[in-house]
């Protein structure tokens, strides 16, 4: 992957249940999750809907998990 100079870095962050997700998409398309928030539909749903609708990505590149407390890495399974 390759960026032309001046390119930004984009950051989203994303409001999930109890916290906040980060979402980092570097000048040259790739995409990192910080942490997911909790299981369900809810959070994952929110991290999805970004990634597709307004990124306009298909898939995470590198997820990031904080701490092992539940609202940060418990959606990951739920992410498509």
């Amino acid at each position: 992957m390759s960026a032309a100079w001046g390119e930004t870095l984009k950051v989203y962050w994303i409001d999930v249940e109890g916290g906040a997700a980060t979402l980092l998409v570097t000048p040259a398309g790739e995409t990192i999750l910080i942490d997911t928030g909790l299981p369900g539909d809810r959070d994952p749903g929110r991290i999805n809907q970004l990634i597709r609708e307004e990124v306009g990505a298909t898939k995470i590149d590198n997820l990031v998990i904080t701490h092992f407390d539940r609202d940060h890495y418990g959606g990951a399974a739920d992410l498509s």
